[in-house]
């Protein structure tokens, strides 16, 4: 979260303003890795009210149990997709039709305490 406003090229402030989303509010937001360029690479998720009217869904459902994640390039190191297949969706959007906005994207450290190695 301390990094959040690096995280977000304007491109996509652009469309999460359009959809209603706030960037500072995700629902779920997690650390993947650091990679080689020393960005530490995150992804995860928002909600919004509407739903996918075409495209592919960004979860691909291979069975019960597993499902697979396929983001599309937006920006230069920023991935984006959007998926019917909700996860953590808050009660009050519970009588209405949900979507999830996926992203993945790198920043740099940002916290003053010491990067682990």
């Amino acid at each position: 979260m301390a990094a959040i406003d690096q995280a977000f090229p304007p491109a996509f402030q652009s469309v999460a303003d359009t959809l209603g989303v706030d960037t500072r509010k995700p629902a779920e937001l997690t650390h993947w890795d650091r990679e080689k360029s020393g960005l530490h690479l995150v992804g995860g998720f928002f909600h919004f009210v509407g739903s996918i009217l075409s495209g592919a869904d960004a979860w691909k459902v291979i069975d019960d149990a597993t499902k697979t994640l396929h983001l599309e390039p937006f920006v230069a190191g920023f991935e984006i997709g959007f998926t019917a297949h909700v996860s953590l969706l808050p009660s009050p959007f519970a009588a209405q039709p949900a979507t999830q906005l996926e992203f993945q994207t790198r920043v740099g450290w940002v916290i003053p305490e010491a990067e682990s190695a």
